[in-house]
């Protein structure tokens, strides 16, 4: 743990001093259970929702963010994000920076370490780096991924309350549209700002 937890300090201490981009990217899944539990509504009314008339299809993002742009850049796909999906995604990270050296956070799915997107990372000159397990408070996408949601469930509440048509994408899309983008860039903040808390606490 701490030497995983000293590789990553290490890692974003060296991208900051070197004009590195360091990116911290994650997956997330929306589906009909990424709901508002609680809203507020008129006094003494009630808020009635017919979930058997809402068909919401399970849509997963990929997205990264960074201290200096935010939000980078994102994939959608159904269900989930598979190698091939993942590459893509890496692809357009280094069509948006074709010089500058990348650091790629990220967590440890299998997806991150296949054979093929390992040759990928070669290829594009991308270097990952693999969270520390079960820590995804180190990670800025986390947060960011907390306040998507947060503006994706008042969507599809609006919509399930006014009978209005369900898009899983289009309400993704315009939830990230509504994520002010300072507050991804201190998202990622918070992920780094967390492992160097963590960093000097076992040092102590």
């Amino acid at each position: 743990y701490r030497n995983n937890l000293n590789y990553i300090y290490d890692q974003m201490q060296r991208a900051q001093q070197n004009n590195i981009k360091f990116i911290q990217a994650d997956e997330a899944v929306f589906t009909f259970n990424t709901f508002i539990q609680k809203s507020w509504y008129k006094r003494n009314s009630n808020i009635e929702v017919y979930d058997q008339k809402v068909k919401v299809q399970t849509m997963a993002i990929l997205g990264g963010v960074s201290e200096d742009a935010g939000l980078e850049t994102y994939i959608i796909h159904p269900r989930s994000i598979k190698t091939e999906q993942y590459i893509k995604f890496l692809e357009q990270l280094r069509e948006k920076y074709p010089e500058q050296e990348i650091i790629l956070f990220v967590d440890n799915l299998s997806v991150h370490k296949t054979k093929e997107t390992r040759k990928s990372y070669e290829q594009l000159g991308i270097t990952p780096v693999f969270n520390v397990p079960y820590s995804p408070q180190f990670n800025g996408i986390e947060f960011y991924w907390g306040i998507l949601k947060g503006h994706y469930k008042k969507l599809l509440l609006y919509h399930l309350m006014h009978d209005l048509p369900i898009d899983t994408v289009d309400f993704i899309k315009s939830s990230a549209k509504r994520v002010d983008n300072q507050l991804a860039q201190k998202c990622a903040k918070e992920g780094r700002v967390n492992v160097y808390k963590q960093v000097l606490e076992l040092s102590q």
